[in-house]
């Protein structure tokens, strides 16, 4: 019970500390549960006692066209979201996914927070910025 009531503290210190920060087109955004406004492509967060992952999943029935139209932009990404993504094509046990790890930290320990929550904003505004320049290529 306990583990869990900081976990829900933790997002809701996160969601409070991005909840003035704007998109790339300088809207309000909703970076805990962002909308890519494409179908089957999710931008996903997760921090548990060991790491922080922030994550692109592919699913659906075009998972696998959209993992390899991403691919193609893949110089292109690797340019605007910084870190080494590593990048997990589909095969028999799920679908598609790119993700990003910060190791060493530790959801249910405060004093980890701000290196989670820095990790989680530059990942999710340069996951937004490139987003902007490449939506209309999954529409």
């Amino acid at each position: 019970m306990f583990a869990r009531a900081g976990k829900q503290e933790f997002w809701t210190a996160f969601g409070k500390y991005m909840s003035p920060v704007p998109g790339s087109d300088g809207e309000p955004a909703n970076w805990l549960n962002y909308r890519t406004g494409v179908k089957g492509i999710s931008f996903r967060l997760n921090a548990t006692e060991r790491h922080a992952v922030a994550m692109i999943e592919f699913g659906g029935d075009g998972a696998t066209d959209n993992y390899r139209k991403f691919s193609a932009l893949k110089a292109g990404f690797g340019d605007t979201v910084k870190g080494k993504w590593v990048w997990v094509p589909a095969d028999n046990t799920g679908n598609p996914m790119l993700f990003l790890e910060k190791n060493e930290v530790n959801v249910y320990r405060q004093e980890d927070w701000p290196a989670i929550i820095s990790f989680f904003k530059q990942t999710m505004l340069e996951l937004d910025e490139f987003w902007s320049e490449v939506k209309a290529y999954f529409e």
